[in-house]
This record gives C-alpha cells, structure tokens and sequence, in this order.
C-alpha cells in the first residue's frame, strides 16, 4: 500500500472535511434513563480509552471512529474476523438493525505493519450501494480506526416485484433515451444484480443493475442502470465506461501508469474508474486560456505529452491525482 504522496492535499481535506460535522457528542435512540446504555459509553468502558467520532452530516452514522482496542489481530484472517465482530458488537453507533450484516471483502497488511479490512454494508442478503466501513489495526493488533460509509435502512423493504429480465427492459428503454443518437440495437445487457441504492434525500431503494454496453462508431461505451425492483422505474443511469491501461513518462523521466480512454483514432487522459466525474488532463499549452485542450496520444503506452519546456508534466498530473484517489479510497474509505 504506497503511502507516499506528491500533491499538495488541502483541497481534499477541505473535500473530507465538508461531508463530516465536528466530533462533538450525540445522543442516541434508546440511551438515558431507563434505557439501553449509550453505545459510545459502553465502548469507552470496554475499552478502557475515549473514542473520537466524526459524523457524516447526510446519513447522521459515524464517518470516523478513532481510539484503541486491546490486541486484536496482525494478520488479515484475523482483523476479518475481528473486524465484524467489532462492528456487530457496536452496531447501535451506526443505527444497524438485526436485518444488517457487515461482509468481509478484502484485508492485508500494509508496509508499515498496519493491517486493514473492508466491509460491505448489507441487509439480509442484498449488500447496500456505496455502504463500506475499513477497520484499521495498528503493529501490535490493536483496532484504533474504522471510517468510511454506513446507511442506515429505517424500515423493512417490499419484496422485488421486477425480475431481472423485466430491468433489462427497462434499463434499455432509458438509455436509448438518454442517447438518442445512438442506434436502438447498438444496446447489450449483462446479468443484473439486486442492490439496496440510497438516494440523496437518505432513503433508498431495493434496485436492479443492469450493465449495458453501447456499441457505438468510436467505440464502446459501458453504463449502469439502476432500475427500480418494485415498480420498474429508472432511478439512475450513469456511465462506467471502462477506460484503458496506459503509460508515460514523467517530467523527471519516470515511468507512469495510466488509466486512459479510446476518443476517435487517438487516446485521452481521461479515467472515470475512480469517481465520478471523470478524471481529465489538459493541457493550456503555455497560454493562459482555461481548462485548455485534451493531451493525447496515438498509443497508450507512449507519446504522452512529449514536447514542450515542461515535456511529461501532464503524465504526472494524471498519474498522481490517481494516486491521492486511491489512497482517500483505500486508506480512508473516501470514495
């Protein structure tokens, strides 16, 4: 896991810091007198240290939770294992119900002897959209993070009454659309898998994804339908297009790697792979004129902004905002 960071970062703390409110303290359902004991308190006591919670704003869960366990684990099995059992265990900080589960999906241990676990968020057995938490455990085993994002499911949700081939239909009749210019059987499904998807006004949605791809003169262009699994309905369609593995070099004579997209006979520094929207490198050219025109190449492994005082510095542009995603992403669970 590189840790090591080129680009000055205070835009994205700003970004970090927007989605949270301040670690002051929050009641919980069911805490005071006569009631279940606050969960932060019980953890406190448990523990035998203070816990430090950041809030998200939008869905009122823990996007932060910091303060120290005894030894727990060192190795991936174990903060799998141990990991659940912690936030089963302190559920009630995150409003879980007895419906909701948390799912290991991946762990390691990094270079600095820190081991990590991820989560998947789900209720019962559909897993939520975008609903992660990362554990995080220090050298001698001790868990002392888990960040990331938790949705809180208020109420039972009503059975899928849409099948899987009725969101095909469904998915397919609204991206043709939404891209109109393109032809009606330019459009392919692939098997749809059943999701919990949280809207923005924090409630959510049992839905169908429908993975399309959209053969079109350029290319291949790939999206995701969300398609209502009660009443068959768009909830949102949004481009995935898979973009391709490049290469450059650097302003130092670095090698890079690229996520770039096919656009016509030529290739762009364009990577939707991490958020959305998508991650494009201009160039201004030396002017002054802003956001400038797209740095291209024939090739995606060479050619990359090759010529100019500052040959390469587009290369590293690219490759280093990938770098600051993937770290907020698997660090911090910042997606």
């Amino acid at each position: 896991m590189n840790r090591t960071l080129t680009l000055t970062l205070s835009f994205v703390f700003a970004a970090l810091a927007a989605g949270c409110s301040s670690s002051a303290s929050r009641s919980f359902a069911g805490s005071g007198d006569g009631g279940a004991r606050d969960p932060l308190q019980q953890l406190e006591e448990d523990t035998g240290h203070p816990w430090t919670i950041r809030w998200r704003q939008d869905l009122h869960t823990p996007a932060l939770l910091e303060g120290r366990t005894a030894p727990m684990a060192t190795t991936g099995d174990d903060a799998e294992r141990a990991g659940r059992k912690f936030l089963l265990k302190y559920g009630a900080l995150y409003s879980m119900s007895a419906a909701d589960d948390v799912v290991a999906t991946d762990s390691g241990t990094d270079e600095l002897g820190m081991t990590h676990a991820r989560f998947q968020q789900k209720v019962g057995d559909v897993p939520v959209w975008g609903g992660e938490l990362l554990a995080h455990f220090d050298t001698d085993g001790a868990l002392i993070r888990v960040n990331g994002r938790y949705v809180p499911i208020a109420a039972p949700l009503p059975a899928a009454a849409q099948t899987a081939d009725e969101a095909r239909v469904s998915a397919v009749t609204a991206a043709r659309a939404a891209y109109p210019m393109v032809s009606p059987d330019a459009f392919t499904t692939s098997t749809p898998k059943l999701w919990i998807y949280p809207l923005g006004d924090a409630t959510v949605k049992l839905a169908w994804q429908v993975p399309l791809a959209v053969a079109g003169d350029s290319g291949v262009m790939t999206l995701d339908g969300f398609v209502d699994a009660v009443d068959g309905t768009l909830v949102h369609l949004v481009e995935t297009t898979a973009y391709d593995d490049g290469s450059g070099v650097g302003v130092f004579g670095d090698p890079e790697s690229l996520v770039v997209t096919k656009d016509g006979a030529s290739y762009i520094l364009e990577d939707t792979t991490r958020g959305s929207p998508a991650t494009r490198t201009y160039s201004a050219a030396g002017t002054t004129k802003l956001p400038g025109t797209d740095v291209r190449s024939k090739d995606p492994a060479s050619g990359w902004d090759t010529a100019g005082s500052a040959a390469g510095a587009a290369v590293d542009a690219h490759a280093f905002v990938a770098r600051t995603w993937d770290y907020y992403a698997k660090v911090h669970g910042r997606l």
